[in-house]
């Protein structure tokens, strides 16, 4: 789980700048980067990132990276955290 503590280290006002942080580490092509910024989310957190992510960025290949890095598996009509 990354606490507020944490976000503020990062230099972060709220989990959404966190959120996009990893967004950026993908399109510089970090993903090793990325993958490690994920996995410090909570599952809860993970959930929020997704749906940060489906309400901000666009479909295509970048949200289905963000996707596949959240561990995101579509079920019926929507994409979930397992």
């Amino acid at each position: 789980m990354i606490s507020n503590r944490k976000i503020k280290e990062y230099g972060f006002n709220s989990i959404n700048e966190y959120f996009e942080y990893i967004v950026t580490s993908v399109l510089n092509g970090q993903r090793k980067q990325s993958l490690e910024l994920i996995k410090a989310l909570s599952k809860s957190q993970r959930r929020d990132c997704l749906n940060y992510f489906e309400f901000d960025i666009e479909s295509g290949e970048l949200l289905d990276s963000l996707r596949g890095l959240l561990g995101a598996r579509y079920y019926g009509s929507s994409w979930l955290i397992p």
